[in-house]
């Protein structure tokens, strides 16, 4: 079994035009990934894009692997692609890291638990990213469009102490066997998913907005 950094690199995007071609500090998203994979122990890297800019580039061609018009949509995501590669004899038997281009800041000692082995002897099958959820769901209302009435349950009127420490998905990192695929198929990760606490700055690229802070973020630490 390989493990493998599997980076997607769609070519469309809505919000910003060619998103993973964008640079910060020098370097396209998609670089700062394959950077990344570079300086981890990886046993390959594969870069899943429909994207020819990624062939022309002496950083990315040789890892680039051209994806199908039909998994190129704007409605594919990324489980489509994995399925994919799960019919594949040359990878169905790897696992995979997926490693998003447009989330910051990746530090190769966060996937250590991976590379001692210690996610492997604990019989893990999927992990994730996760960082700390911004508000916590008890506090959350319901907005009725119809009545535009708010609602809520009664957990709202809480102290925040008494709420189990909560967290969403990162996007950093998902990891899974290849072969495995169409159990936690739409999603990337089971139930008994290894949690990755990502407790640095976090920043998850989807708008202009997003890229500029980024680029001034991130300055002075990559």
């Amino acid at each position: 079994m390989k493990i493998t950094a599997f980076i997607p690199a769609r070519r469309n995007s809505k919000g910003i035009p060619f998103k993973n071609r964008q640079e910060v500090n020098g370097k396209s998203l998609v670089e700062h990934s394959v950077s990344f994979a570079e300086a981890c122990n990886f046993d390959e890297i594969l870069i899943s894009t429909d994207d020819e800019y990624f062939f022309d580039q002496s950083s990315t061609s040789k890892y680039s692997h051209m994806r199908s018009e039909e998994l190129a949509r704007d409605d594919t995501i990324i489980s489509d692609v994995i399925l994919q590669f799960s019919k594949m004899d040359q990878w169905k038997d790897n696992f995979f890291v997926i490693i998003e281009p447009t989330c910051f800041i990746r530090k190769p000692d966060h996937l250590d638990f991976l590379f001692n082995g210690d996610f492997f002897e604990q019989n893990f099958t999927t992990f994730a990213s996760f960082i700390k959820a911004p508000t916590v769901r008890e506090k959350i209302w319901d907005y009725d469009e119809e009545t535009k009435k708010m609602s809520s349950g009664p957990e709202v009127w809480g102290r925040r102490q008494e709420y189990t420490p909560q967290f969403v998905l990162s996007g950093h990192y998902y990891g899974l066997y290849v072969s495995k695929a169409q159990e936690t198929y739409p999603g990337l990760c089971d139930n008994n998913v290894y949690p990755v606490l990502i407790n640095d700055l976090s920043i998850d690229i989807n708008t202009q907005e997003d890229l500029d802070l980024a680029r001034i973020l991130l300055r002075d630490k990559l």
